[in-house]
């Protein structure tokens, strides 16, 4: 560059942490790359439309729809979801579940299985996934929490 001639400067990967932190656009300041979750101008630099949320908060929140949904008496026993998409801030997320599998499992225990969604306006499935949830028996006077709690198999 000429003397006299200011370049603009342009947002630059952190060179101390290269992958690990970014310089922010407005402000200058060194951040942590988590920075495009939750910053606009930090998502645009990393050429993101808008910050967007974190996958593991995501499937959080869907662990505790299926857990309002089973109670406190049952028990979530397996979780596991893909991160299919992004979700940006502002999306609107719908959770829902499908049972696919009623079965007494191997410890005894009265076990369904769900095929889990996570859909967005746009109509998309952002994180679909399964999880196996343990539910009390009347009949067998049988409760996963207790059992959990008093160490009984």
């Amino acid at each position: 560059a000429r003397a006299g001639r200011r370049r603009r400067r342009e947002p630059v990967l952190d060179s101390l942490n290269a992958g690990f932190g970014v310089v922010h656009p407005r402000s200058q300041a060194r951040e942590h790359i988590e920075i495009v979750h939750f910053d606009h101008d930090a998502a645009i630099m990393a050429k993101m439309p808008t910050a967007y949320d974190l996958g593991a908060q995501r499937q959080a929140l869907g662990q505790q729809a299926i857990i309002d949904w089973m109670g406190d008496a049952g028990w979530l026993k397996k979780d596991s979801a893909q991160y299919r998409g992004f979700v940006y801030l502002g999306d609107a997320l719908w959770f829902r579940g499908r049972i696919t599998r009623k079965y007494v499992d191997p410890d005894g225990e009265h076990c369904l299985d769900i095929e889990t969604a996570c859909m967005n306006q746009r109509g998309q499935n952002v994180m679909p996934g399964m999880s196996t949830v343990a539910l009390p028996s009347r009949e067998k006077g049988d409760w996963p929490v207790d059992r959990r709690m008093t160490g009984r198999r």
